[in-house]
């Protein structure tokens, strides 16, 4: 059980599927949301890059979690094999993450303060 949980938690919870959904229909709404060519350009470059770098995040922790389960699954693993495949995995996702956020700088950048919220702001009640 443990190692299930574990493997989930290297493959992001499953998280990287409903990221890629997300910017996928972010990426629709930008059609009828910024009207000028050149900036839905650049904005929808910079979600095809954010898609790009999910996936391959994804498909670098799939290693990882291979790895820990290795580690997890002979009882008597050490200590340093345990450490080592978490240090690794906190590196990948803090990459990860820092790209993400700088991204989506980048993308709030190219949009006006009303397109943002159209896009990502909290949703009529």
């Amino acid at each position: 059980m443990l190692i299930a949980l574990l493997t989930i938690l290297f493959l992001g919870g499953s998280i990287d599927n409903p990221v890629l959904d997300y910017i996928g229909e972010t990426q629709k709404n930008l059609e009828t949301v910024v009207v000028d060519f050149e900036r839905r350009k650049e904005a929808s470059s910079i979600l095809k890059a954010m898609k790009k770098r999910t996936s391959e995040h994804s498909k670098a922790a799939r290693p990882l979690a291979k790895r820990m389960e290795k580690a997890l699954a002979v009882h008597d693993a050490s200590e340093p094999d345990v450490n080592a495949a978490w240090d690794k995995y906190f590196a990948v996702r803090g990459s990860y993450n820092i790209d993400m956020i700088n991204l989506r700088v980048d993308l709030k950048e190219q949009l006006s303060r009303e397109e943002w919220q159209v896009l990502f702001g909290q949703p009529d009640k």
